[in-house]
């Protein structure tokens, strides 16, 4: 379908759902990311210009199902009626915000001005750091209260809008129950991928085959730390996390905070959890060269500063659990990093190196002192 064509599809949809008023243009845009780098390949949205302001027209991602869709779309909008930092999202006239289109499910939501950072890339400073800590604080303190004895509760209006039990069991299940396993088994898939491209020449190879010895070596060294906080997990302190907060799923608007994105992880766990895997995310130089320690302290101190001075709430940060989610989220990391590599990407030097990163990091907390 021609480019025109599609717009004038997307138009018809759009003012046959949606109380847009008149388009005056709408413009493809596109996130991208490392699994998806170019403009090309990268999953695109739409810029919605109209009488009633401006909007973001999106597909949700096809390997969804459709609970899990909706449980997303009642966080996304519970979030933004208690005030959370995040975008709108527009309803449609038959009551949900979703349409479908293609055989696809798509929404549209508010528009927030404000530059989109490539997380592997961000360059972000103190003040943006600490306004993203004290966003993710002011995302707990609203998701905290829809957790009862560490459980997430459906209300009435969820059952009545469809939500099903059995996905929102799948979300009070805290990640630690399950992150070994998936790492062990994405690095046994990435063996096997390398040992399918075993006889193609490439130097890139031999660093993946070491880089490989060292993850698991690390995680058998991990498993004693993440065993210990499944069990002695304190169901008091979770809330409904985010899940994947890192500086590509914030939008900032100058020196703030002007949204957080990307619902697709949320789901009940330890505050804490979000604290250690952001200051991972926002406290990694991950441009840096392969070799360089990415390590940021100062940005990792203002980011923490940022989310205990939004709550005036400490962190111990030298406790076992908060060195627990830290090493889980270097696991995190690595695993979905390892996933690219299955897909045949061994000559992509950004993954290569964000991997060496994640392993430095990881490294230093299973030998702090190294």
């Amino acid at each position: 379908m021609s480019s025109s064509a599609q717009k004038g599809r997307f138009k018809a949809v759009l003012t046959k759902y949606y109380p847009v008023g008149t388009i005056h243009n709408l413009t493809p845009m596109h996130y991208p990311s490392l699994r998806s780098p170019s403009s090309a390949d990268a999953e695109p949205f739409w810029r919605v210009d109209s009488d009633a302001g401006t909007f973001c027209f999106k597909k949700h991602r096809q390997a969804k199902s459709a609970h899990r869709a909706l449980f997303e779309e009642l966080f996304q909008c519970k979030a933004y009626a208690s005030g959370a930092s995040v975008p709108e999202l527009i309803k449609a006239e038959h009551g949900s915000t979703y349409v479908m289109y293609e055989h696809h499910r798509w929404w549209l939501e508010r528009f927030i001005e404000g530059p989109h950072h490539s997380w592997w890339r961000a360059e972000l400073d103190g003040v943006q750091c600490r306004a993203a800590g004290a966003a993710l604080f002011g995302l707990h303190r609203i998701t905290s209260d829809w957790v009862e004895g560490g459980t997430y509760r459906l209300t009435q209006a969820e059952i009545a809008a469809g939500g099903n039990e059995e996905e929102f069991v799948r979300a009070n299940n805290p990640l630690v129950k399950k992150v070994l396993g998936n790492a062990l088994n994405s690095i046994d898939n990435v063996r096997r991928a390398l040992h399918r491209v075993r006889d193609v020449e490439n130097s890139n190879l031999n660093l993946w085959v070491v880089n490989l010895d060292r993850c698991q070596r690390l995680l058998e060294a991990s498993r004693t730390h993440i065993v210990s906080l499944s069990s002695g997990n304190d169901i008091g302190e979770r809330v409904v996390v985010h899940g994947d907060f890192h500086p590509g799923n914030t939008i900032f608007s100058e020196e703030r905070v002007g949204a957080i994105v990307d619902f697709e992880h949320v789901h009940v766990e330890n505050r804490l959890y979000d604290v250690a895997y952001g200051m991972l995310m926002f406290g990694t130089r991950w441009e840096k060269s392969a070799g360089e320690y990415s390590s940021d302290n100062y940005l990792r101190e203002q980011f923490l500063m940022g989310y205990v001075e939004a709550g005036d709430r400490a962190v111990n940060v030298q406790s076992a659990e908060f060195r627990g989610y830290r090493i889980i989220s270097c696991i995190l990391v690595a695993s979905w990093l390892l996933e690219l590599i299955d897909e045949f990407r061994i000559d992509d030097f950004t993954i290569l190196n964000c991997m060496e990163h994640t392993l430095a990091d990881w490294r230093t907390l299973i030998t702090p002192s190294n």
